[in-house]
């Protein structure tokens, strides 16, 4: 259900090469060309996995609410699979009722925690370009190309602007759990379209 983090392909900075004139000669400068792969950035930088922490506690709770109220729709529906033979028409047209409408609520919940996590995931990758761009500009690249299919060690950045963008942060007290989450969340959404399913073939 939540998309799995990507990192669009972008120049970060963009510089040519340069002619400066004086009295007397004009003096040339290449641009110097560096690569910094964002995606590396993104899943080992400590201040990105810091960030992705605060996301998770913000989406705890919505991530909680709706695994509660996927166990009342099992309930439910576990009710009306092995009673139904002991229920009279009215009560099982009730259940049926309930089942649907939690079912509603559940698609209408899940809509919105895709759309929040979807939202600040974007947020922090544009936090992070922005930060990449800042340290970039401040250790003098002309040009930032953010991946390449092949590139010398002494033109890969990477590793300094890691470094840079780490500088006196603390590391996470444990690995971050948002991959957990995006698992939890789309076992959710599969229970419950074959439950669903299940029903359909039942009535």
């Amino acid at each position: 259900m939540i998309k799995k983090i990507q990192f669009f392909t972008i120049i970060l900075l963009s510089a040519a090469t340069y002619v400066h004139a004086d009295s007397t000669m004009a003096v040339k400068k290449v641009a110097e060309i560096v690569v910094v792969d964002l995606q590396r950035v993104g899943q080992t930088s400590k201040k990105f996995k810091s960030v992705q922490e605060k996301i998770e506690a913000r989406i705890k709770e919505k991530v909680d609410a709706l695994k509660a109220m996927e166990a009342q729709f099992s309930q439910k529906l576990e009710k009306l699979q092995n009673g139904a033979k002991d229920m009279n028409a009215a009560t099982q047209q009730k259940l049926q009722e309930e089942l649907a409408s939690l079912k509603a609520q559940l698609e209408v919940k899940q809509r919105g925690l895709q759309a929040e996590v979807e939202r600040e995931m974007r947020s922090a990758e544009e936090q992070l370009i922005k930060e990449v761009q800042a340290i970039c500009k401040r250790l003098g690249y002309d040009i930032v190309l953010p991946g390449a299919l092949y590139t010398k060690d002494e033109y890969d950045r990477t590793a300094q602007v890691i470094a840079e963008m780490d500088r006196g942060v603390v590391a996470p007290s444990q690995p971050s759990t948002m991959k957990k989450i995006e698992n939890e969340a789309k076992k959710l959404e599969d229970e419950l379209e074959n439950k669903i399913n299940s029903i359909k073939a039942g009535a």
